[in-house]
């Protein structure tokens, strides 16, 4: 029975958070999806059109992509997704002995990611994370509406 405020939020927590594991997931697998998508774009020359043939691959952009982490802060809850901290300042050492060169955090790679480029030199033909944004937005209607969408699922009747 809920009697005050306090009983209500008791109550309605556990949907929040599902609803809220559900968006986040939804974002962590479209984001994910698209650092796939820029991994294996063919960009590249023979014999393999997905392997970097002016530099090489660490995987360090798509093992700094982590899952959703829920956070509660007073009566307030928030998730995150995305790429690790450490990774935008990671800085790449590249191959000095090549000419064309370009040293490069991991915030740099993540901008070239969102830039149609691979390494800052190599013309790609995606705005990976646009896209992803886009996706969302038409897929679900924006990341609102999808949490919406998500308290329904968990049974959390919204408008």
């Amino acid at each position: 029975m809920i009697r005050n405020i306090k009983d209500l939020q008791k109550a309605i927590e556990p949907y929040i958070i599902n609803a809220m594991e559900l968006t986040g997931r939804t974002i962590y697998e479209k984001l994910k999806e698209k650092v796939d998508a820029y991994y294996s774009e063919e960009v590249f020359r023979e014999p393999e059109k997905s392997t970097p043939d002016v530099y090489q691959r660490t995987d360090m952009l798509k093992n700094s992509l982590f899952e959703p982490i829920i956070e509660k802060k007073g009566n307030t809850y928030s998730f995150s997704t995305g790429f690790e901290d450490d990774y935008l300042t990671y800085e790449y050492p590249g191959n000095p002995e090549w000419k064309r060169n370009i040293p490069a955090t991991g915030q740099d790679v993540l901008e070239w990611f969102n830039a149609s480029s691979h390494g800052g030199i190599v013309k790609g033909k995606h705005d990976f994370w646009d896209e992803a944004i886009e996706e969302i937005n038409s897929e679900y209607g924006g990341i609102t509406n999808l949490f919406k969408q998500n308290c329904k699922k968990v049974g959390l009747p919204v408008k």
